[in-house]
């Protein structure tokens, strides 16, 4: 497929599948060539929340001040914070999340007044006192919002500037994205939907973790300068953050992303510097998770549109419902029993029982369920469901094969 038809597919393939005015807007890059478009047209130069793909920008932020000789990844962060027995962590370990921090830092839900703005209170004060506070895991790869929370106050810091005009100052002015910016600063941005309901944009007085809003001219001219670096400073950076696996995921070919959401926002980023090729969607939706495999296909020059899932009829219903029944008896052993034989051997009763423990625990006991959607994508089944317990909610998303082996499952 040409540029133009992978750009034009991206926009088609969630046509009519969101129960909301979608509106999404893509670029896809092949060598020097690059085609954007949005749709409705009318949102052209629209702002739209990126979520976690800011945390690719904070490193490079880190990256730019490590490459200049002012800060270095060995840096621990008790140079900048007053954090007791962690201030050992070092700025390597807070961009690679190994720190073993948890995801949100402990005090977070203290200071979280609204759950569709939950990072609207969390400032630098409340961040120190829960590093004092946090319990650090073993240094194995642990995703934390709170360790980039911490590292871009350390980008404030180290520079003397609000994190705004740190990133315009390191890389938003260099790459010419003049409409990028910590969300609030500026508007109009595009209305976005948790589901039918609008919600409003993310904010909050620590925007490491990506409370930041962008056009698609900006995130293609962030794409580009990730698929082909300059020799400038900005290019350097970039080139650093990869190379030192900062903040951004990779494939075992060579391939870089990171994705984002916010309660109304979904995005994708993908590129491929040895094949000179990448993809970027932005979108108002979200609980648009299939925008990953989407965005990754386009990328790859290959059609997105299978990447739209299709429902799935009755047949998986009871497999469904005894999955639920399990998760509310705490039967680990017949829920791994469901599991092939290489996640057994991975996921003891143990472990699985640890991370319900961990994700629930606080919640009270599970009092129902319901089955949200059950869709087919990507050769799995995968089934969305609504928890309500009696101290709050929570969701469980299992995946199964065609043989109806249970092949993942994620608690939230």
């Amino acid at each position: 497929m040409t540029s133009d038809e992978l750009c034009t597919a991206l926009l088609e393939t969630f046509d009519g599948f969101v129960p909301h005015p979608l509106v999404i807007a893509a670029a896809v890059v092949d060598g020097d060539e690059c085609v954007t478009a949005v749709s409705p047209d009318k949102h052209a130069t629209g702002r739209f929340e990126i979520g976690s793909i800011g945390k690719t920008m904070t490193v490079t932020a880190l990256s730019s001040l490590v490459l200049d000789g002012t800060l270095s990844l060995g840096d621990e962060i008790g140079r900048w914070f007053e954090v007791g027995t962690n201030s050992d962590i070092t700025l390597r370990q807070l961009a690679t999340h190994t720190a073993g921090l948890p995801r949100l830092a402990p005090n977070h839900a203290d200071h979280e007044s609204d759950q569709d703005d939950p990072y609207r209170c969390y400032g630098p004060e409340q961040a120190e006192a829960g590093l004092r506070a946090a319990t650090r895991g073993d240094g194995s790869r642990q995703y934390s919002n709170f360790g980039i929370q911490l590292l871009g106050l350390v980008v404030v810091r180290a520079t003397g500037l609000d994190y705004d005009d740190a990133l315009r100052e390191r890389l938003w002015g260099p790459l010419g994205m003049p409409a990028t910016s910590v969300t609030g600063r500026q508007h109009p941005i595009v209305q976005g939907y948790a589901g039918e309901r609008p919600v409003p944009p993310w904010q909050g007085l620590l925007p490491g973790p990506g409370l930041l809003t962008s056009t698609i001219a900006d995130m293609t001219a962030y794409l580009r300068a990730v698929i082909s670096p300059s020799d400038a400073p900005v290019g350097a950076a970039i080139s650093h953050a990869i190379e030192h696996d900062l903040g951004w995921a990779s494939t075992p070919d060579g391939w870089f992303w990171h994705n984002g959401r916010t309660a109304g926002g979904k995005t994708m980023l993908m590129a491929g510097p040895q094949a000179r090729r990448g993809a970027v969607a932005l979108t108002n939706s979200g609980g648009l998770e299939e925008l990953d495999h989407a965005v990754a296909l386009a990328a790859r020059g290959k059609d997105p549109r299978p990447a739209r899932p299709v429902p799935v009829g009755p047949d998986f219903d009871e497999v469904i419902q005894s999955v639920v029944q399990e998760l509310v008896a705490n039967d680990w052993v017949a829920l791994r029993s469901r599991m092939p034989d290489s996640m057994r051997e991975a996921l003891t009763v143990e472990l699985l029982a640890g991370a319900w423990s961990n994700t629930m625990g606080e919640r009270g006991e599970l009092e129902s369920s319901t089955t949200r959607s059950v869709v087919r994508i990507s050769g799995a089944v995968r089934a969305d469901i609504h928890l309500t317990f009696s101290q709050g909610e929570g969701s469980a998303r299992a995946q199964f094969d065609d043989e109806r082996n249970l092949i993942g499952i994620q608690i939230d």
